[in-house]
């Protein structure tokens, strides 16, 4: 299933002291599973700021997700229920460290594709 395209579609919602920005993606990229997690892997586009990066999602189930960006912008982030992880984030001025805590995971994936819920708390130091 690795060479079949899947469309992905990234609906996010930021939210500020005083302010709401929504944002709405869509790509192709690949989608499959192997030894019960699911891969979800897409070409980051100008639309992001990211453009010729690419962005790996691995689900573990309803606990954990692992985001990896690689390219010119290189992260690494652990989003799991209950835990607060610390990643590095890398943009255009500089390296920041974030923490990062997932209130709610919510994994409706099936081999035909589905839908995956996150709801995170960024902060940084």
């Amino acid at each position: 299933m690795k060479d079949k395209k899947f469309l992905i579609t990234i609906d996010g919602t930021q939210f500020g002291e005083d302010e709401e920005d929504k944002v709405s993606l869509s790509t192709f990229g690949n989608f499959y599973k192997k030894d019960n997690v699911y891969y979800i892997t897409y070409e980051e586009s100008a639309a992001t700021g990211f453009e010729g990066d690419v962005t790996s999602l691995v689900i573990d189930s309803d606990r954990m997700v692992t985001v990896n960006r690689t390219g010119v912008s290189n992260t690494h982030m652990v989003i799991e229920k209950g835990i607060r992880h610390m990643s590095h984030y890398t943009t255009d001025f500089g390296d920041i460290r974030l923490g990062i805590r997932a209130d709610k995971i919510e994994n409706q994936l099936n081999d035909n594709g589905g839908q995956l819920m996150l709801r995170y708390t960024l902060d940084i130091n």
